[in-house]
């Protein structure tokens, strides 16, 4: 996530999406952090249950993005919606601030993030497995939407809980980023035929932990909270950090918190006043 202090909504979520350069040396980074992300992606229209979250924070806005799983639960990282120190990110060190209030956070099915601030949906609810947590091994939220998004507009995407991708799997890499030239931003882009190096508890030397899965390429496949989507069009994970220059970017796994989502999709169910998703029963 991307954030800029400014004092109008619409310059600032026109800021909000440029990545600021690097804050220091060492550790690893925040997906808000690194390099232009998507690079190489292509505009994306077909993924509008890839959604496009705004947070007012800090006196500032910031853009990430996030996953549609039920039609009112939004997957996303904990960093997007919790503060977190300034610079690079010492796993085991480095700690999440209080999360924001959800009256702060909005969500877009747009392919471009609506800069005026229209067609934006609120958010009712905000949940981290354990606030205050450690960043690296828990960054992973789930929003709970004031009102649920129609099935023609979005179709919820389905969480792969059962097993964690295997190295060498391909996936498609999703989010709101910039192209090649740094423009375009707060656009839905993807990223086809990625690949996935390694998964829960064989990414120790890559300093993930066993709840998170790390890409081979050098490039950041999505903006923060983005999604990899294995072959199935299933989401695998939420994008949280990667090294410094962008190298084997992380993302928190879905395997990781099955327990953990179910319990979140029965509560956003209850809420939402509709029937419990496949992936949950």
């Amino acid at each position: 996530m991307n954030r800029k202090t400014v004092s109008i909504l619409t310059l600032a979520l026109l800021a909000a999406c440029s990545p600021p350069p690097d804050e220091g040396q060492g550790g690893v980074q925040l997906a808000n952090r690194l390099d232009p992300i998507m690079s190489a992606g292509v505009v994306d229209e077909e993924h509008t249950n890839v959604l496009g979250i705004v947070t007012q924070m800090g006196g500032g806005i910031g853009a990430c993005t996030g996953s549609l799983i039920a039609p009112n639960m939004v997957l996303t990282a904990h960093h997007c919606v919790a503060s977190v120190p300034a610079g690079p990110i010492f796993c085991g060190r480095t700690a999440f601030g209080n999360v924001v209030s959800p009256n702060n956070v909005f969500v877009t099915t747009n392919t471009q993030i609506p800069f005026n601030g229209r067609g934006l949906i609120g958010v009712r609810e905000i949940h981290v497995p354990q606030p205050n947590s450690d960043v690296c091994g828990f960054d992973i939220a789930v929003l709970i939407l004031r009102s649920s998004i129609p099935e023609g507009t979005a179709t919820p995407l389905t969480p792969r809980l059962d097993d964690f991708p295997l190295r060498g799997e391909r996936f498609t890499a999703v989010g709101y980023g910039t192209d090649e030239r740094g423009s375009q931003s707060g656009t839905r882009r993807m990223l086809e035929n990625r690949e996935i190096l390694c998964a829960g508890s064989n990414c120790g030397r890559f300093g993930a932990t066993s709840r998170e899965l790390v890409a081979a390429d050098g490039t950041c496949e999505g903006d923060s909270g983005g999604p990899p989507l294995d072959a199935e069009g299933r989401v695998m994970g939420a994008l949280s950090r990667g090294g410094e220059g962008c190298v084997y970017p992380t993302y928190s796994a879905v395997a990781g918190w099955a327990d953990w989502l179910k319990e979140m999709a029965v509560l956003a169910a209850d809420v939402g006043r509709y029937d419990l998703p496949g992936w949950v029963t």
